[in-house]
């Protein structure tokens, strides 16, 4: 099981929901460019303007894989906001990945399987200011999991052909471990 850092106080003017598909892409380009593998509705009930900022934590067991933190937002007074990471749960600039990865996702693009947790944080001020009260959490499980690759099913190996374009059969692409 994967377990969240613990958390801090949370503000009662804040509310987080995070969807994160419970099988996306292995591809970091993809999460960038695809605006359905991970969702934040970010709701604000407070009075005041209040300005802050979001830092995204994609952790496996106790390892945070990547990281990111997005602009400053402002709320003018009570806002609600949807967000994905291809529009601001991070930018693509800020992103760094677990030192023990950073070869491998930097050279494939590819998080290995297994099984990870997203945690979104979104934070009191300026992202420029590194830290700020933690005004709410939200986490959501997901799984990497490579497809097996598909298998040659005709012409039986061996067969002898008697048509110039023969037809080749293979079995189709499916999600699963090797």
């Amino acid at each position: 099981a994967l377990a969240a850092p613990p958390l801090a106080a949370q503000s009662p003017d804040w509310n987080a929901f995070l969807s994160v598909r419970p099988d996306p892409s292995a591809y970091i380009a993809d999460w960038e460019t695809d605006p359905s593998v991970v969702t934040l509705l970010l709701s604000y009930s407070g009075p005041a303007n209040a300005a802050f900022h979001l830092e995204g934590i994609i952790r496996r067991g106790a390892t945070s894989v990547l990281t990111g933190r997005s602009t400053t937002f402002e709320f003018v007074g009570p806002s609600q906001l949807l967000l994905t990471t291809r529009d601001g749960i991070w930018e693509p600039n800020s992103v760094t990945y677990d030192a023990s990865l950073t070869d491998q996702l930097q050279r494939t693009g590819r998080m290995p399987d297994g099984e990870y947790q997203f945690c979104v944080d979104v934070r009191e001020g300026l992202s420029e200011a590194m830290g700020g009260v933690l005004l709410a959490r939200e986490c959501a499980d997901f799984s990497i999991t490579a497809p097996a690759p598909p298998s040659w099913v005709t012409p039986f190996d061996g067969d002898t052909l008697f048509v110039p374009l023969p037809t080749f059969a293979w079995t189709p692409v499916t999600a699963g471990l090797n």
